[in-house]
């Protein structure tokens, strides 16, 4: 009997043994799962606070600069070196809930059917740049007039109540301005390496802005004239 006993009571001890390790096991395996699912929240929150999100609102599009010519401020449009500026003026601001968002990371596109075999052939029937420069060449106009250099002809957003202050971080309740170039001529007489879009008022044109990798939102943009100030939107 006393042998049973013993037995008994080491049996007992094993199994008191056993059941603390597994018990420990699992304090310790959910130890770690709550670890890693704080470790993925604070993972997240920062991410959302980096994220740059939002709607850009739409006020008006006017025609801006109308050169359809090479290296002149002529308005003709069939004239014998098409290689000129196509610019619109965008009037725009964000819309409710959007975070602030950096001009580097907002982007227009401008597409278009391309004229094959006309006068009007070009490259690439479509063009696009950041909200930060549009990296194309200045028009004729602000050559002679002397603002190439200014924030607006250079592709830059620009507050509506001031178009000397370039802006780099955009912000809700604040109303801005961006000259949209649609045409780049390479800075070359040819039309072969052009690329983008010019205002026709038998034409449309698709104008796509997007935020960061989010989805685009497109517009139609409808020329009634070759005419400055004309509204297209």
């Amino acid at each position: 009997m006393r042998r049973d006993d013993e037995a008994s009571v080491g049996i007992g001890s094993m199994i008191t043994f056993i059941s603390i390790i597994l018990v420990s096991m699992v304090i310790c395996t959910t130890i770690v799962i709550t670890y890693e699912k704080m470790y993925q929240n604070q993972s997240n929150t920062a991410n959302k606070e980096t994220e740059e999100y939002g709607k850009i609102v739409i006020e008006s599009i006017f025609t801006y600069v109308h050169e359809p010519c090479w290296q002149s401020v002529s308005t003709d449009p069939e004239c014998n070196f098409p290689g000129g500026h196509h610019q619109l003026l965008m009037f725009f601001h964000l819309g409710p809930g959007s975070s602030k968002i950096s001009d580097t990371n907002i982007f227009y596109h401008v597409r278009c059917e391309n004229e094959v075999g006309g006068l009007h052939e070009v490259l690439k029937p479509e063009r696009g740049a950041s909200f930060d420069h549009d990296n194309a060449f200045g028009s004729r106009q602000s050559v002679n007039e002397g603002t190439n250099g200014d924030n607006l002809e250079l592709g830059r957003v620009v507050l509506q109540t001031d178009h000397s202050i370039g802006v780099d971080t955009l912000e809700i309740h604040t109303s801005y301005l961006l000259k949209i170039e649609m045409y780049d001529n390479q800075n070359t007489v040819t039309t072969d390496d052009d690329e983008g879009c010019r205002i026709t008022p038998d034409k449309d044109t698709t104008l796509l802005i997007v935020i960061g990798g989010g989805v685009p939102t497109e517009y139609k943009l409808h020329f009634r004239n070759y005419d400055v100030g004309e509204l297209v939107i």
